[in-house]
């Protein structure tokens, strides 16, 4: 069998090498890079005594398209550098622990704006269940900072429960990995604009995996978005909620698009 360090940074590079992302139109999950860059087998982690984990994410997210919505038009371009850390106690721990820092980059063009820069750096604090009949638990909580540029932050502190998991089959040909998230966000305090209150957000995603072999390795992912109305504090006005549900395909560790059609993609390693 293989090492179970190894297999994670074998993971890591797979995901530099392969790290493009192609997305519809989903401000919502545009917004959240943390929860759009959670790939294939993300939560089968091994409980190691020490590791550090290096990873680089790119996102491009184009608007030129959209389902039943008018498209604003322009691409967004998202690297996430990624630094995590693994630990455990105990000669034979039955958790493990982590924490990752996640760093956002973004070139954002369109026909009447421009920017780039670090958007909000998110912190994440994660145990690791050991795993036991393929299953592994990952509870998580996110911490995002609002000290991005001016131009690129949110301008409001994000803190987000996260429950993750993994199962792989008892022959080791379909795994199944899950997220389900819940957002709170503090009021948005911007020099000259009102104050809002950003609505909460839910996030779930299943992805179904199957072990063709060790290189090739098919998935689909289904994904869920609910992200509440916002409060302009000042104005006393309300805007609606926004929910997406998208089918998602992927091409490698972390390449894929949404689509209003169930699709289907090759992960490879």
């Amino acid at each position: 069998m293989q090492n179970p360090l190894r297999r994670v940074m074998f993971h890591a590079f797979s995901i530099i090498s392969c790290a493009a992302l192609l997305i519809a139109a989903l401000p919502a999950r545009a917004a959240n890079p943390p929860l759009m860059i959670v790939s294939p087998l993300e939560w089968n982690l091994p409980i190691v005594p020490s590791a550090n984990v290096i990873l680089q994410n790119v996102i491009m997210n184009t608007n030129n398209e959209a389902y039943d919505i008018n498209a604003p038009g322009g691409q967004t371009y998202i690297g996430v550098t990624r630094y995590a850390h693994l630990f455990s106690y105990g000669k034979d721990p039955s958790v493990g622990y982590f924490w990752e820092f996640l760093q956002p980059y973004v070139v954002a063009q369109g026909t009447s704006f421009e920017a780039s820069g670090l958007a909000d750096p998110t912190f994440d604090f994660g145990v690791i269940t050991k795993k036991r009949h393929g299953f592994v638990l990952v509870p998580q909580l996110l911490l995002g900072v609002p000290i991005g540029d001016n131009n690129l932050s949110n301008h409001f502190w994000a803190v987000t429960p996260l429950l993750g998991f993994n199962w792989m089959t008892a022959d080791d040909q379909l795994s199944f990995t899950g997220n389900l998230a819940y957002t709170w966000t503090s009021t948005r305090h911007v020099t000259g604009e009102p104050d809002l209150k950003p609505g909460r957000s839910t996030f779930a995603s299943l992805i179904m995996t199957w072990m063709a072999t060790k290189t090739v390795q098919p998935f689909i992912r289904y994904d869920y978005n609910h992200t509440g109305g916002t409060w302009n504090i000042q104005d006393a006005q309300y805007t609606r909620a926004t929910t997406t549900k998208a089918p998602q395909a992927s091409g490698c560790a972390s390449i894929s698009t949404d689509s209003p059609r169930p699709t289907s993609g090759i992960r490879r390693m």
